[in-house]
């Protein structure tokens, strides 16, 4: 049955989980969205903001450090949520929103794969210093490759082929 949110939301995480072609569609979605917020929380991003995403990356360290992978999961999914936020942009915000719980699922999965961890958090600190820095461009770039860089861990680990090499060709293209 999928006629509320959540159990629609627990079948569309399932089917996402099972099937490569829409793992790529989803990392593909958050490519496009993912970018878009980091630019524009580049911009329009306050102090506070800005500070409370240091915040959470130093939990994430915090909660690595302790071997708490649930709260590192949790704090991983506010990350990308609140670049949502310093957006500024209530749609994208929304769109995050509504596929919260496959997002979480979603890093819940790529978390348990051998370095997820740790380079989830180096990529995070990257993109945080480069919205210190008010820096979009180097901001968007490092947002794709965190994104590359989890698409060819699950293509390595998992032995699936997402095809990441023309996905992130037609993203680039994209861009241009």
């Amino acid at each position: 049955d999928i006629s509320s949110p959540t159990s629609y939301m627990t079948s569309l995480s399932d089917h996402l989980l099972l099937h490569p072609a829409t793992v790529r569609e989803f990392i593909e979605a958050r490519v496009i969205v993912e970018q878009a917020t980091v630019r524009l929380a580049v911009i329009r991003a306050t102090p506070d903001e800005i500070e409370r995403l240091h915040d959470i990356i130093d939990q994430q360290v915090e909660s690595f450090q302790r071997g708490d992978s649930d709260t590192f999961i949790y704090l991983d999914s506010e990350f990308h949520m609140d670049l949502a936020r310093m957006s500024g942009n209530s749609v994208l915000l929304k769109f995050l929103e509504t596929v919260r719980e496959l997002l979480h699922n979603f890093i819940a999965e790529v978390s348990r794969l051998p370095g997820g961890i740790k380079s989830a958090i180096n990529y995070h600190t990257d993109i945080f210093e480069f919205i210190r820095a008010r820096d979009s461009k180097e901001a968007e770039d490092k947002m794709r490759q965190h994104l590359y860089d989890v698409t060819k861990r699950i293509e390595k680990n998992m032995k699936v082929d997402l095809g990441s090499k023309s996905l992130f060709e037609l993203n680039e293209n994209i861009k241009k």
